[in-house]
């Protein structure tokens, strides 16, 4: 009976590839921060100027490589206010805030960008800040700045059909004192 050669072959081709990858991941983060990030936040900037709407830009970069830049509505107020029902009450009108509302270009970890849509949420009421639309995962040599201008547009149409659409079942999530 022949006895089978154990080889390290197979290691070998394995960390040929892990060395590849860590290349690959090292080459991703050092284009996001020379060029991309920069071309990201300049498109914002434009947008911001062309649309004429309430939008600022936010930068997370807390965690290096790992960074985050969002186009945002921000918080804002709904329009909706909770009113006391007792005339003399001293509890004040409380108004509700819709927040979220975002585009955002988010360096992962492996490198790569991920690029999402959340949508408004109003606390408690309507929607959830877990509510997001991924528009795709690139490598950074993907994302032109014609790419960024089609992301931005998606993500005003879609804030439009966020505005117009039917919400449901608005006040009966709220939670009212009952004495």
């Amino acid at each position: 009976m022949k006895e089978k050669k154990i080889s390290f072959d197979r290691i070998k081709i394995l960390s040929g590839q892990l060395k590849n990858v860590y290349k690959e991941i090292d080459t991703y983060r050092e284009l996001w921060h020379k060029s991309v990030r920069k071309m990201v936040e300049k498109t914002f900037q434009l947008a911001i100027k062309k649309s004429r709407l309430h939008l600022h830009i936010c930068n997370y970069d807390e965690v290096i490589n790992l960074e985050s830049i969002q186009l945002t509505f921000g918080m804002m107020n709904s329009g909706l206010l909770i009113e006391p029902k007792k005339k003399k009450s001293t509890t004040p009108s409380m108004a509700l805030l819709k927040r979220g509302g975002l585009l955002a270009y988010s360096l992962m970890a492996s490198g790569k960008v991920s690029v999402a849509i959340q949508y408004p949420y109003i606390e408690d009421i309507y929607g959830s800040p877990q509510n997001i639309r991924e528009l795709g995962t690139f490598s950074p040599a993907e994302i032109t700045h014609d790419m960024i201008i089609e992301h931005v547009e998606d993500f005003l149409e879609e804030m439009l059909k966020w505005e117009k659409e039917e919400k449901k079942l608005i006040g009966f999530h709220l939670k009212r004192d009952r004495k």
